[in-house]
């Protein structure tokens, strides 16, 4: 149901309500998403497209090219507007990189110079048979001076004069917008103009029809324009106009008409439907092919011989000449051809040049001399100059054959180039080695080397002998002899069998001359030989302490050993630990022990009043169960232990009585414990030493009357 709109106050949208309430605040919203909600929702959406660039580069890329298809298609203003920006980007590919541009071009360089070629030897051939048909005759000679007077070619002058008439071009032209529908035209006329022409004829046509006012269905029929004439004839649909240079005869109008008649019956439906787009008649140049028509004057009379003669031999003249240029040209180009082919030459230019054949180029050194080539080339000695500038060649022949030249290697050693890598294999001596190592890779095409497959010629040098060592080379077996190190004897057996006369290796006349490090000391363990005696100092783990003297009875010159100043590491760990462990119980047990005192000193028995003996009171077993904890605690620690019993009394009576009851109850206490198997030396009973300080209540009273126990550990 449709809602009546509500009235607002204009106002600016992005103006702040004039009163801060919540209902203002809700209705200038509300008045904001009425007035402009839609555009704010398309402006965010397209701000998010925009700030989204390879999202709106894509489509971009989606509709650009259709947009271009159809401004095209609307006009040309698109393709002349883009023609700077494409020229520049053709001169830029040009100046970054003329070889890749020169490759794409090739394609079509190729194909369009020998169509250009083959067009212009058919147009002199043409051009040499109009001129041998009309050169031997008397008028011929007329018509050269008057070409030599007028400054117009020999060609037009003789066709001038022996045309009677030819259709030049033909123009089939749409009638009702004058657009140029077909065209035609002889060879040696050019029809670049062709729509300039029928635009004028339109415009001519119209421009008549206008200004005498001509009927409708009567046209422009012909027009003189100089030595030409524009002959025109109407279809329904179209106009038929021929360019004529000559008289032609009134036959030419019948057979236009019947150009016209072709013209609308095979073409009727595209005239019908014509708009403005000429491609449906771009191929049908055949429907006008009729009216391309000629007419030249027959030659008459005949021609002396002398004439003839002489003309044949200025004809033969010319013809050997060119024979002569032409042969000179190919043998020229052959010598060319054979230098471009020959391994370490660059041809840069070839050119003739005060009457010699001038070669400008590059030449590797180690290239066949030119003379070499020379000897084979159609050419005669003085005719060709050498200019070629020296240059090293980058090709593998070349490289190779440099790098036989500078490192001269022996016959033992075979060099080949794989890629830009120079791979040595064979055996040479190590200074040759040395000095290739330092040449190869200053040689122009060779970036890495590879000699991992040449060896090195055995030499006693090589292997660096300490004194007193003998080396002999026998039947391919090398024998060692004398005494060494340990670290030379490993340097000898990896050495060895990579020299190249070197089959198998025999060490065993070579004895090892002792080092401390032989035996493997471990760090902190130091080894010296005095006399024949080897000193051993440090600490060391028992498996080395072990295996020593087997490590020492290979070698001839310990005679004894002297380990007394060897510290045994895992001895000493092991009676370490004893003791942590022994340590570690013996603490245990203190706090054992500890604990056990603590709690029999708590340990209470009360008594009765003037009772020196309470049997209910006396727990005589659990604290004797206690003591002997004690004790076998005291024990395992050698430690001495007394058990102090003390009683005590009340404040009631005399002194002396309530000490003699303490001592009683004391002395009562420790038999119990003794009876109950403690030993009688470990117990002592004690009483009262002085007065007790009176009670305030029976409970006080109580805990006086009782036998404590104390112990006492040495």
């Amino acid at each position: 149901m449709p809602t009546k709109p509500r009235k607002f106050t204009p106002r600016a949208v992005d103006d702040p309500p004039s009163r801060d309430t919540a209902d203002t605040r809700e209705a200038y919203e509300e008045l904001r998403q009425l007035l402009v909600g839609d555009e704010l929702e398309k402006l965010e959406r397209l701000r998010a497209r925009l700030e989204a660039p390879e999202d709106f580069a894509r489509e971009v890329g989606e509709v650009l090219p259709r947009a271009m298809e159809q401004r095209s298609q609307r006009n040309e203003e698109l393709s002349a507007a883009m023609v700077p920006t494409v020229e520049e980007i053709l001169r830029l590919s040009i100046k970054k990189d003329i070889n890749r541009f020169a490759d794409a071009l090739f394609p079509v360089i190729g194909p369009a110079i020998r169509k250009s070629i083959r067009e212009t030897f058919r147009e002199m051939i043409q051009a040499l048979n109009r001129t041998l048909e009309q050169s031997l005759s008397s008028q011929s000679i007329k018509w050269r001076l008057e070409s030599w007077r007028t400054g117009i070619s020999f060609a037009q002058i003789a066709l001038l004069h022996a045309l009677v008439y030819r259709v030049e071009q033909v123009f089939l032209i749409h009638r009702e917008t004058g657009l140029l529908l077909c065209h035609l035209g002889q060879e040696d006329i050019g029809g670049d103009n062709a729509d300039l022409v029928s635009s004028m004829l339109g415009a001519i046509n119209d421009f008549v029809g206008d200004s005498f006012a001509v009927e409708d269905d009567r046209t422009l029929n012909r027009v003189e324009v100089g030595e030409l004439s524009l002959w025109i004839e109407c279809g329904p649909d179209t106009i038929l106009a021929l360019a004529i240079r000559g008289e032609a005869p009134n036959e030419l109008r019948t057979r236009m008409q019947r150009v016209l008649e072709g013209v609308q019956i095979e073409l009727g439906a595209e005239l019908d439907g014509f708009d403005g787009d000429t491609g449906a008649f771009e191929g049908r140049g055949d429907l006008l092919e009729d009216c391309l028509q000629a007419q030249y004057q027959s030659q008459e009379g005949g021609t002396s011989g002398k004439t003839i003669a002489v003309l044949a031999l200025v004809v033969l003249g010319l013809l050997y000449w060119g024979f002569r240029e032409y042969d000179e040209t190919r043998r020229q180009q052959a010598y060319r051809a054979m230098l471009e082919a020959e391994p370490g030459y660059v041809v840069t230019r070839a050119e003739e040049r005060e009457g010699r054949f001038v070669v400008r180029g590059l030449r590797d050194p180690l290239a066949r001399a030119p003379g070499e080539i020379f000897d084979r080339a159609p050419l005669a000695d003085d005719a060709v100059r050498h200019e070629f500038t020296p240059y090293q060649s980058l090709d593998p022949v070349f490289v190779e054959r440099r790098a036989r030249r500078l490192l001269a290697p022996p016959a033992t050693v075979a060099i080949r180039l794989d890629g830009s890598r120079l791979v040595v294999s064979g055996h040479a001596d190590r200074d040759w080695r040395a000095q290739m190592r330092a040449r190869a890779p200053l040689i122009a095409g060779i970036d890495a080397l590879d000699d991992t497959a040449l060896r090195i010629e055995f030499d006693p040098a090589d292997l660096d002998p300490p004194p007193g060592v003998t080396l002999r080379l026998e039947s391919g077996v090398l024998r060692v002899e004398g005494r060494a190190s340990r670290d030379w004897r490993e340097h000898l057996r990896a050495r060895a069998p990579a020299l190249p006369e070197v089959d198998a290796l025999d060490d065993s006349a070579l004895a090892l001359e002792f080092e401390a490090d032989m035996l493997d000391p471990p760090p902190g363990v130091q080894i010296r030989l005095d006399d024949g005696v080897l000193r051993i100092t440090g600490e060391a783990e028992q498996a080395w302490i072990e295996s020593l003297r087997a490590r020492v009875s290979g070698f001839d010159e310990i005679r004894s050993v002297d380990a007394g100043a060897l510290v045994n590491l895992t001895e000493r760990r092991r009676v370490a630990e004893l003791e942590r462990r022994r340590a570690a119980e013996i603490e245990r047990l203190e706090r054992e022990l500890l604990a056990a005192v603590e709690t029999l000193e708590r340990e209470r028995i009360l008594f009765d009043v003037g009772a020196s003996v309470d049997s209910r009171n006396l727990e005589v077993d659990r604290i004797a169960r206690q003591l002997r904890s004690i004790l076998d605690l005291a024990g395992k620690l050698s430690r001495k232990v007394l058990i102090i019993v003390r009683g005590y009394s009340d404040s009631v009576g005399s002194f002396e009585a309530n000490a003699k009851l303490s001592r009683e109850r004391a002395r009562s206490v420790a038999e119990a414990l003794i009876a109950a198997g403690i030993a009688a030396e470990s117990i002592e009973s004690r009483g009262l030493d002085a007065r007790v300080a009176p009670e305030r209540d029976e409970a006080e009273r109580r805990n006086n009357r009782r036998v404590d126990f104390e112990i006492v550990i040495e």
